[in-house]
């Protein structure tokens, strides 16, 4: 079996600062074997109800339509979705999925 498969998982951290602004920050790859950890993250980051929810994704190098899934997800908790530092790949398929409307790209 191939190793590299086997190394492709996300780190995920999360962090809020005292203004209520939730952070999750997510690198390596988010696919379907990890995009529950992706949502528990979400769910942990939602449950202050912050005023808005940041996915620093500047080291994710692959998602999935799993991961885009907990994307959307997070647009339902109720504060606005914000993309930061998409790498080219991660913003373009936010465009051709038409979720540039519902995930702000900064």
């Amino acid at each position: 079996m191939d190793d590299d498969l086997n190394s492709a998982d996300a780190q995920i951290e999360i962090s809020v600062d005292p203004s209520g602004v939730a952070t999750v920050a997510v690198a390596g790859d988010v696919d379907i074997a990890n995009a529950d950890a992706l949502k528990a993250a979400v769910q942990s980051a939602t449950t202050g109800q912050p005023q808005r929810l940041i996915f620093d994704v500047g080291e994710l190098r692959f998602i999935d339509s799993a991961g885009l899934a907990v994307l959307l997800y997070a647009t339902e908790c109720g504060a606005p979705v914000e993309l930061l530092n998409p790498s080219p790949a991660v913003r373009r398929l936010v465009e051709l999925t038409g979720l540039s409307g519902l995930l702000k790209i900064e």
